[in-house]
């Protein structure tokens, strides 16, 4: 007999809420299409179909009916019963939709309440996670609405854009995916099915539908290759103990060594841009760029600029 066990340690938690809710659904209203299911989502029906072969892989005996009165359906001998479960699975089940509502993801708490009351196991909010600037709530959600429309649906978005040397071009993109990565969110687009790009999100400006895409399924590049096509440079930095938080907090600690003294010096890739130039600064007289040599000379005109104009 399979139960909810089964389907939560087979699948990653990031489809753990839809598949929960469909399985939900299906012993609810006994028989639903494809479509009706695409619809509940607000996501595509081959979504929804890749969702019901990863149920059928993880062992719920989904039965899909074709033809004019056809659906999808579980088998009566199924059944989601929480007396199969240990408490300590309960909580891990729990804490995982926790963890995804906390984030932000509203479609996971209505699945949360009905698991809670399943189980007959509070979830207290214990946790908050908010992802949004200070003082941008209603921009940054109505904005993360959009993208994640667009991202299941497969529409284009317009935007204008900020780069990260003060230029603002017209974009129109088909986002693929939105990343958390360090402190920021980025969304990663694609205009040719060869060209990914990544934006940061807090610089894109008044974002809009832009149509459907003609950008069919495509396989996401890894985060890191992506970076890689910007212009990287080699750093060698070397900064004083009175700075080693914002180190920390700024470099990963395997860029990191730190000498008897204290002094920590990091080897890392960064853009070579003027975001580079406005971060080293923002060290002041704490830090010291080992290499590359125009690095340092491109940062002293910066400073003879700033002194030529407070002056």
């Amino acid at each position: 007999m399979t139960t909810a066990c089964h389907i939560y340690v087979k699948i990653g938690t990031m489809k753990l809420s839809r598949l929960f809710e469909i399985v939900y659904l299906l012993l609810d209203r006994k028989k639903m299409t494809t479509r009706e299911l695409a619809e509940y989502f607000e996501v595509s029906t081959r979504t929804i179909l890749r969702d019901i072969e990863a149920l059928s892989i993880a062992g719920v005996p989904v039965i899909t009916d074709k033809g004019r009165n056809g659906g999808i359906y579980i088998m009566d001998s199924f059944r989601l019963d929480k007396t199969t479960l240990s408490k300590e699975e309960q909580e891990l089940i729990i804490f995982a939709l926790q963890n995804i509502t906390a984030s932000g993801n509203i479609e996971t708490k209505g699945t949360l309440s009905r698991l809670s009351a399943l189980f007959n196991e509070p979830s207290p909010s214990w946790i908050d996670v908010d992802f949004s600037r200070w003082g941008q709530s209603k921009y940054d959600n109505n904005l993360f609405d959009t993208l994640r429309h667009a991202i299941l649906k497969r529409q284009q978005i317009a935007f204008r854009y900020v780069s990260s040397t003060g230029e603002i071009s017209n974009r129109k993109v088909t986002p693929l995916r939105l990343i958390f990565k360090g402190r920021a969110w980025y969304v990663i687009c694609v205009k040719k099915p060869n060209q990914q790009k990544l934006f940061r999100f807090s610089r894109m400006l008044e974002v809009s539908i832009a149509g459907d895409s003609d950008i069919d399924d495509i396989v996401v590049m890894p985060l890191e290759e992506i970076a890689c096509s910007d212009s990287l440079i080699d750093l060698v930095l070397r900064f004083s103990p009175v700075v080693a938080y914002r180190v920390y907090d700024e470099f990963s600690q395997s860029e990191i060594q730190q000498d008897v003294r204290g002094y920590l010096t990091v080897t890392t890739k960064l853009p070579y841009d003027n975001w580079l130039i406005g971060f080293l600064l923002s060290f002041e007289t704490e830090v010291e760029i080992v290499k590359p040599r125009e690095l340092k000379d491109d940062l002293l005109i910066e400073v003879r600029k700033m002194i030529d104009h407070y002056s």
